[in-house]
């Protein structure tokens, strides 16, 4: 996969600097580039090593119309799929890459991108979703401090990182403070 990688996120593809944090925030204006260079980092992720990513909004029906689609369309534009199957034993006819409503499963390796919502009332249902080794909670400025509580013991793989990404609203917003307070937590860290 051939990735044009913003300078802000290099960081990412370094495995020693990327070890040294549990959660990662990414906050800043809309057209930063946040949702394209984190799409194509997991598509990366999912392509190189077997894992399970969990990819969270505040409702999954908003998963469809966003990151479903963008994942999509990294899929097709870096042709993915011809360069999957080329990992896959000749003759095989099965898809490499199988796009469903609610996941994306890479046949070379069974890695998954799964997506699901996240809000005050579904929040306790990700308890049951189990060896997720990246989480990404996309406009994590509605994430509340119990939905937080929830998902941080949920994601617990080892070496498992967190992921949030948001266009900052309110200085009063869980995930707002949580960057004011980046420096005082040693596992995170704040672009």
């Amino acid at each position: 996969m051939k990735i044009n990688v913003n300078p802000k996120f290099h960081f990412l593809y370094d495995k020693d600097e990327l070890a040294k944090y549990r959660e990662l925030i990414f906050y800043g204006g809309r057209g930063a580039g946040k949702t394209y260079d984190l799409t194509q980092f997991f598509l990366y992720k999912a392509l190189t090593e077997k894992c399970r990513i969990l990819c969270l909004r505040e409702f999954s029906n908003s998963n469809k119309n966003s990151l479903l689609s963008e994942f999509e369309n990294a899929i097709i534009q870096n042709d993915l799929e011809a360069e999957i199957k080329e990992l896959i034993i000749i003759g095989n006819k099965e898809r490499a890459i199988k796009i469903h409503a609610t996941e994306i499963i890479f046949t070379h390796n069974d890695s998954r991108i799964i997506f699901a919502g996240i809000n005050d009332n579904t929040a306790i249902n990700l308890k049951s979703i189990s060896n997720i080794n990246y989480c990404w909670v996309e406009e994590a400025s509605f994430i509340s401090e119990y939905a937080y509580n929830i998902l941080k013991p949920t994601i617990r793989a080892e070496n498992s990182k967190i992921f949030f990404s948001f266009n900052p609203q309110r200085k009063e917003d869980f995930i707002y403070q949580k960057v004011l307070n980046a420096k005082n937590e040693p596992l995170t860290k704040a672009i």
